[in-house]
């Protein structure tokens, strides 16, 4: 089968008569490049950071924008995995991520079918993040009994001083 559409990074060549299926396709594989291409940059920027710290920008071209660089590590720094949300896009990630309640934001952006431009103009409002519950502190004394018996017990004390310990 011929490929009706090629991609090139600057353009797309397709053919007269191109299936709308081929088109479906083909839109559908750019989009989600273009929803995942700012958070594999940022993802790559903080390994890079971390792995490389002298060198890690030896590693973009060198056409590649700072402030791009800049921003995706940002945005990426800002959300674990787990916090992205696959049905808002980057830039509602990008628009909420100083706020203390970033991931429920972004939930209420996608939730009230929020565009990155109305996030931008009209952020949801402000709330609570939930609270995580106090990490019980009990702790555990473990106390070598037999050795503090065996200690005064041959330190010429006797049987005697040895049992006021158990």
């Amino acid at each position: 089968m011929v490929e009706c559409i090629t991609l090139f990074p600057n353009r797309a060549c397709i053919l007269p008569g191109t299936p709308l299926e081929e088109f479906e396709a083909a839109c559908e594989r750019v989009i989600l490049f273009q929803k995942a291409v700012n958070w594999w940059i940022g993802d790559l920027a903080l390994a890079l950071e971390q792995q490389y710290p002298e060198l890690h920008t030896q590693a973009w071209p060198v056409d590649a924008s700072p402030e791009h660089l800049s921003r995706c590590k940002a945005v990426a720094k800002a959300y674990e995995w787990e916090d992205r949300n696959p049905g808002a896009t980057w830039s509602t990630h990008q628009h909420l991520k100083s706020r203390d309640d970033r991931v429920q934001a972004v939930a209420v952006a996608v939730e009230n079918g929020m565009t990155s431009d109305e996030v931008a103009k009209d952020p949801p409002p402000y709330q609570s993040p939930p609270q995580k519950k106090p990490v019980s502190r009990r702790g555990l004394l473990a106390v070598d009994v037999n050795y503090f018996i065996h200690t005064y017990y041959h330190s010429g004390g006797g049987v005697e001083s040895a049992m006021t310990f158990v």
